[in-house]
């Protein structure tokens, strides 16, 4: 039981170390790419006034994107106790 318990929390931590990765600033990660594509969307929107809401809704998904890194970071702590 307890060998169970202590194998599933090295995995818990593992998989979240593994979404902090893919958060992080790294290249390739998430943050990376959601600032190419609202550099790209800002670009679209000085053409066409109407892509306005297609700007926010991108910068809540960014939002929302900032805050999953702070979630993980809780649940790694959460599972090395």
């Amino acid at each position: 039981m307890e060998f169970q318990r202590n194998s599933n929390a090295a995995k818990l931590l593992q998989l979240s170390q593994t979404a902090l990765d893919l958060l992080s600033d790294h290249e390739g990660s998430l943050s990376v790419q959601a600032g190419l594509i609202g550099r790209a969307l800002m670009e679209l929107q000085r053409l066409d006034t109407s892509a306005t809401a297609v700007v926010s809704l991108h910068e809540q998904s960014v939002s929302v994107l900032r805050e999953l890194p702070k979630r993980a970071v809780a649940l790694c702590g959460k599972n090395r106790d």
